[in-house]
């Protein structure tokens, strides 16, 4: 159960306050291995004593450490949590192919229905 600031969102991320003299890495640690990780399935792990930084991305294994004031630079690395590709992850995909330039050999053709009238009846009638 979050304490004294904190905030946990089930499937998304884990955020705790520290005292200035703790030491930030030391309690990403403990939280890492904790029983809230995998009960709640804990995606980002962030833990800043408003002067540092650290975060942690179970599903990339990847950890963020900068200062507070330099996070606005480092947004990238909660992009993930939005459905967006890192850098890294952009640079793998591959261009997808140019489509061919007469599209005619793709294209199924169909005749129009006609309409025509029956003599007997004199009411119209489709034929393909």
């Amino acid at each position: 159960m979050p304490l004294h600031g904190e905030i946990a969102l089930s499937r998304k991320l884990y955020f705790k306050p520290v005292a200035h003299d703790a030491d930030i890495y030391d309690v990403l640690q403990d939280l890492k291995q904790s029983a809230t990780a995998d009960k709640n399935k804990i995606r980002f792990f962030i833990i800043t004593d408003f002067q540092n930084i650290a975060a942690y991305d179970i599903q990339a294994d990847d950890y963020l450490e900068c200062a507070y004031t330099d996070l606005a630079q480092n947004y990238g690395f909660f992009l993930p949590s939005q459905a967006w590709k890192k850098a890294a992850d952009l640079k793998k995909i591959q261009p997808t192919p140019k489509p061919p330039k007469k599209w005619g050999a793709f294209s199924t053709k169909s005749a129009a229905p006609t309409i025509s009238r029956n003599p007997k009846t004199s009411m119209p009638s489709m034929s393909s």
